[in-house]
């Protein structure tokens, strides 16, 4: 099980925790990130309630970011840290990544 650390001040203002759901599919994420060989730099609870998995590709200088909803919903970000652009933002469904990993490997 994924292990985090939750900000008091989070807990304190009323944001929910990643539920036991949103950890359980964190981990099938990771999974799939490292069977395409994609290493998982940072996994954070996140403010919207959930969690969110950083990725860097330091071949192309691009990061990933997975957001894991407690909805269960996830949602990737990929980002030209060169470039301060964001290059694709999208949803993704039953977990298929594969336009994602295909625009993060680019």
């Amino acid at each position: 099980m994924l292990l985090y650390n939750f900000p008091l001040k989070w807990r304190n203002k009323g944001i929910e925790e990643p539920s036991i759901y949103c950890k359980e599919k964190a981990e099938t994420v990771i999974f799939i990130l490292k069977s395409n060989n994609i290493k998982s730099e940072r996994i954070t609870p996140s403010i919207e309630g959930g969690l969110l998995i950083y990725c860097f590709n330091e071949k192309n200088n691009r990061s990933l970011d997975i957001e894991i909803y407690n909805d269960l919903e996830v949602a990737t970000v990929i980002s030209d840290i060169k470039e301060c652009k964001i290059i694709s933002s999208e949803d993704i469904e039953d977990l298929n990544f594969k336009s994602v990993l295909k625009e993060f490997f680019k």
